[in-house]
């Protein structure tokens, strides 16, 4: 007997041969991803300076809003308005809010922190909001939510009402849509 037997049912330098194989492939995987993300990042820059840019310019240039190619795609210039008032824009655009009437609009959030240790304060204050539903002078912060301020000013321009585009964050894109 050599003495090798022992080791015959474990593995031997082939199974450090695989590894290396094996994180090879990993490092060409990675490197594979890599460059489809660079890909997709170029296409995706493309398709918008296409669908947001040269498309609607041109269909502008030809007075048309809809059209149907040689190929039978139809194209259509679809208007997308979307709103986000800034942290910058913040006071003046709640304060408008405020003053014409839409306060509804307006979301108040306060926030309460305890620092570690502080349960009993915690289960006191729990208590103390339990018999409270309305409470003050905690850290409180007041914002528009951008979807509902976005669906607020599309059913403001369509019914005509002069409202401040620039305080409220509002953008319109115009966008090809191809079916």
């Amino acid at each position: 007997m050599s003495g090798y037997e022992k080791y015959q049912d474990q593995p031997g330098d082939n199974i450090l041969a695989q590894i290396s194989a094996m994180a090879e492939r990993q490092v060409e995987a990675e490197a594979a991803v890599a460059e489809a993300e660079r890909i997709l990042e170029l296409r995706t820059k493309e398709l918008k300076a296409i669908s947001e840019d040269a498309l609607p310019d041109l269909m502008d240039a030809a007075g048309m809003t809809e059209v149907t190619t040689k190929s039978g795609h139809k194209v259509k210039l679809d208007e997308n308005i979307f709103a986000s008032i800034s942290k910058e824009r913040a006071p003046a655009g709640l304060a408008w809010l405020i003053a014409n009437g839409h306060r509804a609009l307006i979301k108040d959030e306060f926030k309460v922190q305890f620092p570690r240790g502080s349960e009993e304060q915690a289960a006191e204050f729990e208590k103390l909001v339990a018999q409270y539903e309305k409470l003050a002078n905690v850290a409180h912060t007041t914002s528009v939510h951008p979807s509902t301020l976005t669906s607020w000013v599309r059913e403001q321009l369509a019914d005509g009402a002069d409202i401040p585009l620039d305080v409220l964050g509002v953008t319109r894109r115009r966008v090809t849509k191809i079916k």
